[in-house]
């Protein structure tokens, strides 16, 4: 799933504390890059489960690092 995307399971909805089927998506944090999470889309309910086990800290230094290598790569093209 990329950034801000969203779904649920047809076969086997998960809901939250609301009765609402919950989104999947993506953390953009630099601790759990790319990991993803259950939440609800209401922010009062605060529903909240990871999907994905903890990352070792060696998975997440080498993400972070691509993140950042990705970012100055696209800050030089726009120079150009």
């Amino acid at each position: 799933m990329s950034k801000g995307s969203s779904s649920s399971s047809s076969r086997n909805p998960i809901n939250c504390n609301c009765k609402v089927p919950v989104a999947m998506l993506k953390s953009l944090t630099s601790d759990n890059p790319g990991r993803r999470f259950l939440t609800c889309k209401f922010r009062f309910c605060k529903f909240f489960k990871w999907v994905d086990e903890e990352q070792s800290d060696w998975q997440r230094d080498v993400i972070n690092q691509l993140v950042l290598e990705k970012k100055n790569c696209c800050n030089m093209i726009m120079k150009f």
